[in-house]
């Protein structure tokens, strides 16, 4: 008997929120009431419902928002799916809430005290924009034992927002590991208004990093944006520099890079047919042959 209360109710609290996210005024109506219902069924919801509900309870009731969210990274019935989601969308709306600050020391607590799961999480949803109070969490982060959580350090602090915070990755890759180095290259473009900083660092690496890394880089810079074209001309240099590396792999990513630009020239592709690479080969092949047609 209990079995079929507990799901008349949830199909009942299901119905009050679809009647909310079908007419949000009426949250606005009943406040609290609706508040609470749309809370109790998130952890049940499907992920497009959760993701309605999200983009209501973000702009009407950020708090609540955000509580519910934390509860959820800690929540052994809730899976792994929402746990993620929740983290991800802490550091949406962390910076709109009432009390940040509340907030990151609670995340820091979950950090320094949950499981690791729940701490990695809590550390990506403290990475809003602007959070300066997780800075020095997450620079203490970086050189942690742990090399999972050096790695999402790396983009808790990138996500802030801080070109200020630029030096601070730039100076770790100094003695940093091969995987918390893949996670600062792949960031340090990101920092608005050191994209030249960070074209120099890429340049300077491509000449002594392993190859793993020297394919990541260059696979980095075919997704750096809004840049102006004399940065985008030191992109395209950089990529045909790397299509003559001694590493297949690197060569490979450079050239796919080249193509995925549209900046892969006749002239390039058949000097690559000759390539030992075969899959450089087959792709100068194809370029080729659809000149021709």
């Amino acid at each position: 008997m209990a079995t079929i209360l507990e799901f008349k109710e949830r199909e009942g609290l299901k119905k009050k929120v679809r009647k909310y996210l079908d007419d949000p005024s009426l949250i606005s109506k009943e406040g609290e009431r609706a508040i609470t219902t749309i809370s109790r069924a998130f952890k049940g919801a499907t992920a497009e419902e959760r993701k309605r509900m999200f983009l209501v309870l973000s702009t009407l009731a950020q708090d609540e928002l955000a509580w519910i969210l934390v509860s959820l990274l800690e929540d052994e019935e809730a899976d792994e799916e929402l746990k993620d989601q929740a983290s991800i969308y802490l550091s949406v709306i962390g910076c709109f809430v009432s009390n940040p600050g509340l907030l990151t020391r609670r995340l820091n607590e979950i950090v320094r005290g949950g499981d690791k799961d729940s701490s990695l999480r809590a550390i990506v949803a403290m990475g809003w924009e602007g959070n300066t109070q997780a800075v020095p969490i997450l620079a203490e982060l970086l050189h942690s034992d742990d090399p999972e959580v050096q790695e999402v350090a790396v983009i808790g602090l990138s996500n802030l927002g801080d070109s200020r915070l630029f030096g601070i990755l730039k100076d770790r890759l100094r003695g940093a590991s091969p995987q918390q180095k893949r996670a600062i290259y792949y960031n340090l473009w990101r920092f608005k208004g050191k994209e030249d900083e960070a074209l120099s660092i890429y340049k300077d690496a491509l000449k002594k990093e392993p190859p793993g890394l020297r394919s990541d880089i260059l696979t980095v810079l075919v997704s750096m944006e809004d840049l102006a074209a004399p940065q985008k001309a030191r992109v395209l240099e950089l990529l045909r520099e790397g299509s003559l590396d001694s590493d297949g792999t690197v060569r490979l990513a450079a050239v796919k890079g080249l193509l995925e630009l549209g900046e892969l020239g006749s002239e390039e592709a058949r000097r690559l047919v000759e390539d030992p690479n075969m899959e450089i080969k087959r792709i100068a092949v194809k370029f080729l042959e659809k000149g021709r047609e």
